[in-house]
């Protein structure tokens, strides 16, 4: 079964990453995915550390966005530091509606569970 908080985590993510400006968009999408690749060809934490020091792929990112490897590490830090925020504030302003009392009324259902109305905003 997959865990709903990670999996409305990810949905905000993606969607707050859509929203931010171009540049920053495809900086962070690019990076993300890069590192995305590597840990899954990656069995341990330290497999990865050694394919990053070994291979340099943030320095292939730079040179791919034409700015240093601090330039990149920079910006990275500062959308993260913005996609954090905006996830607090979207994961804060989400409602959760008990819905268990109508589905019941209305539905077959499952003894033990309970039904809720996710409002994302």
């Amino acid at each position: 079964m997959i865990n709903l908080n990670h999996y409305l985590e990810k949905l905000l993510i993606d969607k707050i990453v859509e929203s931010l400006p171009g540049d920053k968009r495809e900086l962070y999408k690019y990076v993300i995915q890069m590192e995305d690749e590597i840990a899954a060809v990656t069995a341990t934490r330290k497999e990865y550390i050694s394919y990053l020091s070994i291979n340099s792929p943030h320095k292939k990112a730079a040179n791919h966005f034409d700015i240093t490897l601090l330039e990149l590490l920079n910006r990275m830090k500062e959308i993260e530091e913005e996609v954090g925020k905006k996830l607090i504030d979207c994961m804060e302003s989400i409602e959760w509606r008990d819905c268990t009392d109508i589905v019941h009324q209305h539905l077959e259902y499952e003894e033990r569970k309970k039904y809720f109305l996710v409002a994302i905003p």
